[in-house]
């Protein structure tokens, strides 16, 4: 007869638990030992250079499991299978992180060295030489931006800098009414609630004009914009408007020295109403203008250099494409434009977009139209800023900042178009970050605009860019290399 003791088996049966317990204790610290040492804190802490992730294959990590485990069993299996996981999906970030970065900073220096030797803003240099050199003629920019350069901030400065080198009084073009309160300091800005405005955003109304929006008044009410001098005088007011049936359309236009009513004659794409003898401010009201285009008022006289500043809030520079070839033609024919800038990218970024191939290919077919559209143009691209994102309770460079820039650099090499890196320019990495935190900060609390003080430091560095490469044009032009 054989007989069981139950207690002894208790006792085994015990221990088993007990070396179970110790095992997956032992297994649990090493897999977190090995993923402190795989992976650092911060992703950003780690050194470009030495990242060597190689992440094993699964009957390898099951190997270390097996001779680390006491006991085998389902549970030890799972916890080899979820570090495999884990392991994987972290590196996998990791790398993809930084084969970014690594391909950005490899193609950029590629492309500096390359774009050094090759003159492709010589059309607008050219003109700048020869105002410089003769005191005449005119220097025209149109400089197209999203949210960053809304309210003239960026473009003020830069504007500012070259009109004191090279002369220029007046701030360009200025819309008729926007989609929201105008929060310009060069040129007071009000208009009344009852226009109908349209942008290329949206486009519920068109034609659109060179500032990418229109504005119409409506039937059976009288509309009226004011502008007044603020950091820039308004000088030589010039209404422009376009093509319409309606012969009836009458401007009662009043400033501080005097009042008077003008016919508008709609005939053409693009019609002018030139105003003299404006003081400080002027207002205009308009009678029976339904279905008329109205663009803008124009605010330049004498030679020098001119930059209109078109924001899109909210754009990413790709709606452009919907500008109207023949009304664009026809602005150019007038104005007679140098250079098209295009600073856009801060509404590009999308946390479920990882590469950015889509934006190169359709920017480029926007620059192909905005060359027709501005035959004797250069074409200026200035990339995204640096953008910070929260991860965890720190804020660093948002990851996808890389592949923009990449998207950006590619599209303005491909077209022939001068490219200014604005997120190396403003210091790199991390520095909207440290701008933000500043004790009188230049970056804003939604880390991705620039305070007031970061928009004058951001236009300065555009500027001296700028001058930078128009210096080298010169020593070129005085050895007689063209």
């Amino acid at each position: 007869m054989i007989v069981f003791n139950e207690d002894e088996d208790k006792k085994s049966e015990n221990d088993v638990y007990f070396f179970q317990v110790i095992a997956i204790g032992v297994l649990g610290t090493v897999f977190f030992v090995l993923l402190g040492i795989v992976f650092p804190k911060n992703i950003s802490d780690v050194d470009i250079p030495k990242i060597n992730i190689n992440l094993q294959k699964k009957d390898e990590i099951q190997k270390v499991a097996d001779s680390s485990a006491v006991v085998h069993d389902e549970f030890s299996d799972s916890v080899a299978i979820m570090f495999y996981n884990m392991l994987e999906e972290k590196g996998a970030a990791v790398k993809q992180h930084y084969v970014q970065k690594e391909e950005y900073i490899r193609e950029e220096k590629h492309f500096v060295e390359k774009n050094a030797h090759t003159d492709v803003l010589g059309g607008f240099f050219s003109k700048l030489y020869a105002l410089e050199t003769t005191g005449e003629g005119v220097v025209r920019i149109a400089y197209y931006g999203d949210s960053m350069i809304e309210g003239d901030y960026i473009v003020q400065t830069i504007r500012s800098l070259f009109q004191r080198k090279y002369g220029g009084i007046g701030v360009g073009i200025v819309p008729i009414s926007l989609a929201h309160t105008s929060a310009r300091q060069t040129v007071k800005h009000k208009f009344s609630a009852n226009w109908q405005y349209s942008s290329v955003i949206k486009r519920n109304a068109l034609p659109l004009g060179i500032a990418a929006c229109v504005s119409f008044a409506k039937d059976g009410e009288s509309s009226w914009v004011s502008y007044q001098s603020g950091s820039q005088k308004i000088v030589n007011p010039t209404l422009l408007y376009g093509k319409s049936d309606n012969k009836n359309a009458k401007a009662l236009v009043t400033s501080s020295s005097f009042e008077e009513e003008a016919a508008l004659n709609p005939d053409k794409k693009l019609n002018f109403l030139r105003i003299n003898g404006v003081g400080d401010s002027i207002v205009l009201e308009f009678i029976d203008a339904q279905n008329i285009p109205f663009f803008g008022i124009n605010f330049s006289q004498g030679p020098g250099v001119y930059i209109d500043n078109f924001s899109i809030r909210g754009s990413s520079g790709l709606p452009l494409i919907h500008l109207e070839k023949e009304l664009m033609n026809s602005f150019d024919k007038s104005f007679n434009y140098d250079l098209v800038i295009l600073q856009f990218g801060a509404n590009v970024i999308r946390q479920d977009v990882k590469t950015y191939y889509w934006y190169r290919e359709k920017m480029i077919k926007v620059v192909e139209h905005l060359r027709e559209c501005f035959p004797d143009a250069d074409v200026l691209v200035i990339s995204a800023a640096d953008k910070a994102a929260k991860y965890g309770a720190e804020i660093k460079t948002d990851s996808l900042v890389y592949p923009l820039l990449k998207s950006q650099r590619e599209y303005a090499n491909i077209t022939n178009s001068g490219f200014i890196n604005l997120f190396q320019l403003m210091g790199g990495e991390g520095t909207m970050a440290r701008w933000v935190s500043m004790e009188h900060p230049l970056g804003s609390k939604d880390l991705v605009h620039f305070s007031y003080p970061g928009t004058t430091v951001i236009a300065n560095a555009i500027y001296e860019k700028l001058d930078s490469q128009y210096k080298n044009y010169k020593k070129n032009m005085e050895k007689g290399i063209k």
